[in-house]
């Protein structure tokens, strides 16, 4: 028995030690993005930063648990050091998934209260731990349920956003079928949480904590990787000045052989005809395998003869959606609007929309209502 308690501490460790190292590269990571993009206008992408905030919160809880005694002579104070932890590596995870949000920036208060307390919940709880401070078990059963009965319900809000984000498109094929990792990612994590949580009550022992750490640390890495993809389209510029993409059709080609030419016109037509571009997980490979070319060569021609990358080029023409649909509609709301032109989060599309338009786009919207009515007045 002794034996089997001293394995699985060690695995309990390891696995602590791994999501340590995880959670850390992913902060350092985003964090060094954000310090290279810190000259872009990037007003509406701080979800970003608040992400990265967390990811940094999570990463010193798990490097203080390894560096502190973390064993408790109460076996109801050490299950609910357990349980505030797995729910402190699911909730980013949660957050990410409900970016679809048009109230997302608003939501963050939201999100960082409800990750605030889970941390000074899991912070007190190695304190507690570490200095074998007495507390009785109606007080962590009263004040630990009341602080995780707030992380549920932001937990449970944010679960909310994201389910009705996916009812709301369930009829559009492609957009589901660029859904369907996320609600893996959603079904394996939730499923996760509620197995270990479900277990610790019915047994009182936390067989499943391990491999609860450990698969919503994956869970984290795959988001992580979404979350860098999202985020290229946040930075397709390095000065702040509006884009005129009117004028874009009418640079001159720098390249003169008819190869590059024709590549060029393929790809304008492709994009007008078939509008790929609607496709909010587009990407180039994608692009190039159709026009029978490879990924260097094509870059090369958009960014010589087109004055842009292929990000740029994504946005030029959902931008340009963007004027269609508000032409179509002018109560279509910000959520459909970003939804329809193709943009993957409403962070990539308020910068996109601060870049080719020179302002936010409710502001934008607003003025187009305005401009309609004054040129209507009978309308």
């Amino acid at each position: 028995m002794n034996n089997l308690i001293f394995v699985s501490g060690i695995t309990n460790s390891t696995i602590e030690f791994f999501s340590f190292i995880a959670f850390f590269a992913i902060c350092t990571s985003l964090v060094f993005q954000q310090l290279l993009s810190r000259n872009v206008n990037h007003s509406e992408s701080d979800g970003v930063g608040v992400i990265s905030v967390v990811f940094g919160l999570n990463a010193f809880i798990l490097m203080l648990r390894l560096f502190t005694s973390t064993s408790s002579a109460s076996e109801y104070i050490s299950d609910f050091s357990y349980l505030s932890l797995i729910l402190q590596l699911f909730y980013p995870i949660v957050f990410f998934l409900s970016w679809k949000s048009e109230q997302i920036f608003k939501n963050q208060r939201y999100f960082m209260t409800g990750a605030i307390v889970l941390f000074f919940i899991n912070l007190i709880n190695i304190y507690i731990n570490h200095f074998t401070i007495q507390v009785s078990q109606e007080f962590v059963v009263f004040a630990g349920g009341s602080l995780v009965t707030i992380v549920a319900v932001n937990i449970i809000f944010f679960l909310f956003k994201y389910i009705s984000y996916v009812n709301y498109v369930r009829k559009d094929i492609q957009i589901m079928k660029a859904e369907r990792m996320n609600i893996t990612i959603l079904s394996a994590s939730v499923l996760t949480v509620s197995s270990a949580i479900v277990n610790l009550l019915n047994s009182g022992i936390n067989h499943l904590y391990a491999p609860a750490v450990f698969i919503l640390t994956a869970c984290t890495i795959i988001v992580f990787r979404k979350l860098l993809k999202s985020s290229e389209n946040d930075l397709p510029y390095f000065e702040n000045q509006p884009v005129n993409y009117d004028s874009i059709r009418s640079i001159p080609a720098i390249l003169e052989d008819g190869k590059s030419a024709d590549l060029r016109l393929r790809l304008e037509r492709y994009f007008e005809k078939d509008r790929p571009y609607l496709n909010k997980d587009l990407s180039i490979n994608e692009v190039a395998v159709i026009l029978y070319t490879n990924k260097t060569y094509l870059s090369k021609v958009i960014n010589e003869n087109m004055g842009m990358n292929f990000n740029q080029f994504l946005n030029f023409y959902r931008m340009k959606e963007v004027d269609r649909l508000i032409n179509e509609d002018l109560d279509i709301s910000i959520q459909e609007l970003c939804r329809k032109s193709g943009f993957g989060c409403m962070a990539s599309f308020t910068v996109a929309f601060r870049l080719f338009k020179g302002t936010s786009p409710a502001d934008w919207c607003k003025h187009r209502r305005m401009q309609y009515n004054k040129d209507n007045p009978e309308s």
